[in-house]
C-alpha cells in the first residue's frame, strides 16, 4: 500500500512539474515593456522577428538595439543582459534593478493656474518634480534638477544649484509671487492640480519648473 501511495505521489509531482514547464513556455515576452531608471523612462520593444530596441524617450539619440532570445522564463539580449519573465505583465532586469511592465508611464500634463490664489496657501516647502524642456516635460531626476523653495508670507528661500541658497522678498499680486533674482524675473504661480509653477525669464528665454509640496514627514502632496 505504501509503495502504491509513493508511486502516486511521484506521478502527481511529475504532472505538476510538467504543468509548470508548460505554463512557462506559454508566457510570451514579445511586445512593449516600460520602466524607469532614476526618473528616466525606458521603452523596451521585444519584436516578434527576434530583434529588440531599448529607447530612452527623454534622451533623443540614446538607444540600444540588437537581437533577443527566450529560454523558458529568461530573456537574453544581444549585449549580454538577461531578464526574468515573471508573468505576462512583469519583466525584471536584476542587474540594473529594473522592473518592466506593460503599462506605459503617463506623462505629466500641467493644470491651469489657480485664479486669485491666496498668499497663505503658498506657505511651505516645495521641491521640483518636473521640468519643461520645450518639447517634453520630464521628471526632475531625469535632468538632475534639484531646485527647492521654502515660502513664508512673501519671503522665499531659493535652494538648489540653480539659485544657490538665497532669500528674497517677493511681490504678491494677482494671485502670484514675483521678484527679480540675479537679473532673472522669477514668478511663482499655483496650479489647480496643487503644483507650483516656477517661471524664470531672462533675456528673452523662459524656463519652467513644476514643484510639488512636501510635508515634514517627507511625503509629497498626493501620496
Amino acid at each position: 500500500m505504501k509503495k502504491l501511495i509513493a508511486i502516486c505521489l511521484v506521478f502527481i509531482l511529475l504532472l505538476a512539474a510538467a504543468s509548470m514547464a508548460e505554463a512557462a513556455q506559454e508566457l510570451s515576452a514579445a511586445g512593449d515593456w516600460y520602466a524607469e531608471l532614476d526618473g528616466i523612462p525606458l521603452h523596451l520593444s521585444l519584436n516578434a522577428d527576434g530583434t529588440y530596441s531599448l529607447i530612452f524617450p527623454d534622451e533623443p539619440g540614446d538607444s540600444l538595439a540588437g537581437t533577443w532570445a527566450a529560454d523558458d522564463i529568461f530573456v537574453s539580449l544581444e549585449d549580454g543582459g538577461t531578464l526574468a519573465l515573471v508573468s505576462e505583465e512583469l519583466l525584471i532586469w536584476q542587474e540594473n534593478d529594473l522592473r518592466f511592465t506593460r503599462e506605459a508611464p503617463r506623462a505629466y500634463v500641467p493644470a491651469d493656474l489657480l485664479p486669485d490664489a491666496a498668499l497663505e496657501i503658498y506657505a511651505g516647502y516645495w521641491k521640483c518634480a518636473f521640468v519643461d524642456l520645450g518639447d517634453a516635460i520630464v521628471p526632475a531626476k531625469a535632468v538632475d534638477e534639484r531646485t527647492d523653495l521654502y515660502i513664508e508670507d512673501d519671503l522665499v528661500a531659493l535652494g538648489g544649484p540653480r539659485f544657490g541658497d538665497i532669500f528674497r522678498d517677493f511681490d504678491f499680486a494677482d494671485g502670484a509671487l514675483s521678484a527679480d533674482v540675479d537679473d532673472q524675473l522669477v514668478t511663482l504661480a499655483l496650479q489647480q492640480d496643487a503644483y507650483l509653477r516656477l517661471i524664470i525669464e531672462r533675456e528673452g528665454e523662459t524656463s519652467i519648473l513644476y514643484l510639488a509640496r512636501f510635508f515634514p514627514n517627507g511625503t509629497e502632496e498626493g501620496e
